[in-house]
């Protein structure tokens, strides 16, 4: 039976460097970072920043509804400026956005005296906030958010990849 199985799996590749580097240096780096180039790096290392807890839990229905809000909020700016041409003032605009109304920078600045757990949790608390960072979003970092999803923000500690207990574990995950 061992000789129809033919020659065995090629090793693993070998591990990123980064993925190696210990908490106390990420967060050097990090520290090193702007808010924008943070956020950047969090999407895409979410997994490795979260296992250090240096990121919030991404839950399934924070995942999606950033996903969702992007192009909601697109199409409501785009109304919100239209009704806004037809005003002298622009009062339409800011009564019903007023976290736009605040300058990205003075938006940056607040949030760097915030460590960096607590700047990714405010940020994906409201897809409104989060919406000045859809633009470094593609395929490849949603793919990569997708997998450091956990199930109603609880991280499996237990390592298995495996579910033969029955249980509905994955049964919300896309396929």
């Amino acid at each position: 039976m061992s000789a129809a199985a033919g020659a065995p799996p090629p090793p693993p590749p070998p591990p990123n460097h980064f993925s190696v580097l210990p908490a106390e240096l990420l967060l050097q780096i990090i520290e090193q970072l702007s808010i924008q180039d943070f956020v950047r790096l969090a999407l895409v290392y979410y997994p490795l920043l979260r296992r250090h807890n240096l990121v919030p839990p991404m839950t399934r229905s924070t995942f999606e509804s950033l996903l969702k809000s992007h192009k909601t909020f697109e199409q409501r700016l785009q109304m919100l400026r239209l009704n806004d041409s037809r005003t002298t003032d622009g009062s339409a605009y800011r009564r019903s956005m007023p976290l736009v109304n605040l300058p990205n920078e003075l938006k940056f600045e607040i949030l760097s005296y915030l460590a960096p757990a607590e700047v990714m949790a405010w940020l994906l608390s409201d897809p409104v906030r989060f919406s000045i960072f859809f633009s470094i979003i593609d395929e490849g970092t949603i793919r990569g958010l997708e997998e450091a999803i956990t199930e109603d923000g609880v991280d499996d500690a237990g390592g298995g990849d495996s579910d033969v207990s029955g249980s509905e574990k994955g049964k919300g995950k896309r396929e």
